[in-house]
């Protein structure tokens, strides 16, 4: 049952990223102007930085950094 639940909630997972992947944005664009004024090399290392962006997000999201939103840390940070 649990193994069930496990692969459905990855399933919805994937939906919705691949949906949120597949729509044409601002990261498509920026990927096509790269690449058409410095060549088919710049297009990979542009998705290659957005990876790590996302990287870097998803591992602080893991690590509760929303839990230092309340606690004046962020507002620190932004000043």
């Amino acid at each position: 049952m649990l193994i069930i639940e496990v692969f459905e909630a990855l399933l919805l997972g994937f939906s919705v990223g691949l949906t949120g992947a597949l729509v044409p944005g601002p990261m498509l664009f920026a990927t096509i102007e790269i690449s058409l004024k410095k060549g088919w090399l710049a297009g990979p290392q542009v998705v290659f930085g957005h990876i790590l962006v996302e990287a870097v997000l998803y591992v602080l999201i893991l690590l509760g950094a929303a839990s230092f939103v309340d606690s004046g840390i962020i507002s620190i940070i932004f000043l």
